[in-house]
């Protein structure tokens, strides 16, 4: 079977859609030597060596643009594919062949506001619009949908329930920090005693709830930092201008850092904390827990699922629940000893060779019934 995968994700940001991209393409490619793979990933991205059946094929076209509609499909139809993998809801609304694609969570529908976006009002709308009709295209024609959580299979029920049958249910991985050494990192200092946040900063994340508990928590425990790590964009922009290192000295804005600095933080971090409203997945929670790091994280989303008893959770909104439970996690030495436990035992649900077999298994599925 010829298979095609939607990696132009892939070496963007290694995070998310992207770091799930590459995990899958490198554990299908150990122990998948029957099948050929076509693996369309950008002109720029940094690309390992992949097996002989493993072909990869550079394209020009970014997401979300006109080309990734018009030209991106023709391009697909020269390559005889039986079954192409969209990794992402977008796509092209021309292309008329077996597909499975993956939504990852449906977020933008949970949350629509122009706060949403720094782009004018006017074109986010239009924008907006094209997002939900090509969400409704994806879901609609694909051959199966796979999803990355319970709970995004329920939302995604909940606004398309005529396709529930089509969905199915993988987990991510967790990927592991081994061969990675603080040596690698030594250049970079993180304070004495810290809690980590690590992802992007968009609104649906909670970061100013974050930032003001924490800053508010912060005045009765001067020797505490916030260190947060997460790709410099107009969101985080934002938040450093309304949170600047002269007045809030006990914040720290990384942008992104390295695998060998990520891997250090967690291992040094007192706590990691998530605060997320809304999460399909939350794989920095499994990554911190897998380093031995407690986490306290808002009762919302997916990750009561994905953390279930690893974590201490607070009520997402609630200031004094949030400042009490923090307390709790950065003083107390045994509740964190007890989350530790729990984390690592959490983390072993979780394997990224589990999560590409599951997606063999799918494809195969897909094979049987297309030959019957």
């Amino acid at each position: 079977m010829r298979i095609g995968i939607d990696a132009r994700f892939w070496d963007s940001t290694w995070q998310g859609i992207d770091r799930y991209t590459g995990e899958i393409i490198m554990h299908l490619g150990k122990f998948d030597r029957k099948n050929t793979y076509c693996i369309f990933a950008r002109n720029d991205a940094h690309i390992p060596k992949l097996p002989m059946n493993f072909h990869l094929v550079r394209v020009s076209y970014r997401w979300y643009g006109f080309s990734e509609q018009i030209t991106w499909p023709l391009l697909l139809r020269k390559y005889k594919l039986d079954l192409m993998h969209f990794t992402h809801f977008n796509v092209p609304l021309l292309y008329r062949q077996p597909f499975v694609v993956t939504i990852h969570d449906l977020i933008l529908l949970h949350s629509r506001g122009t706060h949403l976006s720094t782009l004018n009002p006017a074109f986010f709308a239009a924008k907006y619009a094209v997002y939900k009709v090509v969400l409704s295209s994806a879901v609609r024609r694909a051959s199966k949908i796979i999803t990355i959580s319970q709970y995004s299979r329920k939302d995604i029920e909940r606004y398309y329930p005529a396709i529930r049958d089509k969905i199915t249910v993988i987990y991510n991985g967790i990927t592991s920090g081994e061969g990675i050494t603080d040596d690698v990192a030594r250049s970079f200092t993180f304070p004495q005693k810290f809690a980590l946040y690590v992802g992007n900063a968009y609104p649906h994340k909670n970061l100013d709830f974050l930032l003001k508990e924490f800053h508010a928590w912060a005045q009765d425990h001067r020797d505490c930092d916030l260190v947060l790590i997460g790709k410099r964009d107009a969101f985080y922009a934002s938040l450093e201008q309304r949170y600047p290192s002269d007045k809030y000295k006990h914040f720290h804005f990384t942008g992104l850092v390295d695998d060998a600095t990520l891997m250090r933080a967690y291992r040094e971090a007192r706590l990691f904390i998530m605060p997320s409203l809304h999460e399909g997945f939350g794989m920095p929670v499994l990554e911190a827990m897998s380093a031995g790091t407690a986490v306290l994280a808002a009762q919302a989303g997916a990750t009561p699922e994905i953390a279930g008893d690893g974590a201490l959770y607070f009520e997402p909104h609630n200031s004094q629940d949030f400042q009490t439970k923090l307390s709790i996690a950065f003083n107390d030495v045994k509740t964190r000893d007890v989350l530790r436990e729990r984390g690592y035992k959490r983390v072993q649900l979780f394997s990224w060779m589990k999560a590409a077999q599951q997606h063999h298994a799918l494809y195969s599925e897909f094979k049987n019934q297309y030959n019957a």
